[in-house]
């Protein structure tokens, strides 16, 4: 932070002390793994000097709150540029999904007792096994806003247990322990009862997949993305009555459509599409304005507007106060990833497992007819 050590030095000297030692984890792929990706990523496009920058900025936790959100969010954006350079080849593609826990663990190194480590497995999944926090915070890319509501419980559970626990020392790391071995609980009931917590698990996989889905989403190129949007449209049963249904119409001065789906073979029953592969910026009120303008050029009264990232508050608004009988509907990267994954577009089943278990009613029937003997 003050310059002594060079961004390669640090990344060379911690490396080799995760190596040697166990830092709660920090080695894996969600820590050390993750910030040798990030450099490798940097270096590779000769922008060490911005990942320098980008790194003391985001760690520096003397800012205020309201400063540390904006902090998070720049950074992933920053680490979103590196996705969309290097598609398909991880050693360059750092995940924003590590970004939490990685920027956490050395903000509760520089103040322990202020800040809590965003542990995905032990803590984050447990929370939400307990019900404390809802499931959609492991695919939410809102990065601060899932680090404010976690860090917001950590601290009404070192209230809670503050009067609970005697002589103990109530602080973050007594909150970690409590998620850790809590976990581990589990680890050993899982053993001797296999089939006790497989479908978390599979909430849990999916998840994963729902997070990594919408990364390849962000990674297609502007003209693929309008083609998957007219695919996903199709996929729920519009345009069913024939393949070909939908076309990508989006070209250079395309008046804000870039496709359409005939309801109908005569097109009596259009609904028009306007596709915006963005990874970070958020659709604002003016460009959904113009689509619904370019809905009213041509006859329509039905659009959908798709953004694999999200929408501003104003958008949002201006599409619940439409009229003149058209209808607008938004659809962010968290929604067509989720929808994707429940329709099998873009992911297929690779194991079903088959489980059986004792049929007690089966059973209870041979006791009934002993009683009546």
């Amino acid at each position: 932070m003050d310059g002594k050590k060079t961004l390669e030095a640090f990344k060379t000297e911690n490396d080799s002390l995760n190596k040697r030692n166990s830092y709660w984890g920090f080695k894996g792929y969600s820590g050390q793994m993750f910030f040798n990706i990030l450099y490798n990523a940097a270096d590779r496009n000769d922008n060490l000097t911005e990942l320098n920058k980008n790194l003391k900025k985001v760690l520096d936790i003397r800012s205020d709150v309201r400063n540390r959100d904006k902090l998070i969010n720049d950074f992933a954006d920053f680490l979103m540029s590196f996705g969309e350079d290097y598609s398909g080849n991880k050693r360059y593609t750092p995940n924003p999904r590590y970004l939490l826990y990685f920027v956490s663990y050395f903000w509760q190194i520089l103040d322990p007792e202020k800040y809590p480590i965003y542990y995905i497995d032990s803590m984050i999944k447990s929370m939400i096994t307990l019900k404390l926090i809802d499931f959609s915070i492991l695919t939410s890319t809102n990065y601060s806003k899932s680090y404010s509501i976690f860090e917001e419980l950590n601290k009404e559970l070192v209230s809670f247990y503050f009067g609970i626990v005697g002589d103990r020392k109530v602080n973050l790391w007594f909150i970690e322990h409590v998620f850790y071995n809590y976990k581990e609980s589990q680890n050993e009931e899982q053993i001797e009862e296999p089939e006790k917590g497989v479908e978390e698990e599979v909430q849990f996989s999916d998840s994963q997949i729902i997070s990594s889905l919408l990364d390849r989403i962000k990674q297609l190129e502007p003209k693929q993305f309008e083609q998957l949007c007219v695919d996903f449209l199709q996929s729920l049963g519009y345009g069913a009555y024939s393949p070909d249904s939908g076309e990508v119409t989006g070209r250079p001065n395309d008046g804000g459509i870039d496709g359409v789906i005939k309801g109908d073979e005569l097109g009596f029953d259009n609904i028009y599409i306007q596709s915006k592969r963005w990874t970070s910026r958020n659709v604002n009120e003016s460009e959904v304005q113009r689509f619904v303008g370019s809905i009213e050029g041509r006859g329509g009264e039905k659009g959908v507007f798709i953004t694999a990232s999200d929408y501003r508050n104003s958008a949002k608004e201006f599409v619940d106060h439409l009229r003149n009988n058209i209808k607008v509907i938004l659809i962010n990267g968290n929604y067509l990833a989720e929808s994707m994954h429940k329709k099998n577009l873009g992911v297929r089943v690779v194991k079903t497992i088959e489980r059986k278990n004792i049929d007690e009613s089966f059973f209870n029937k041979y006791k009934q007819n002993q009683e009546e003997i």
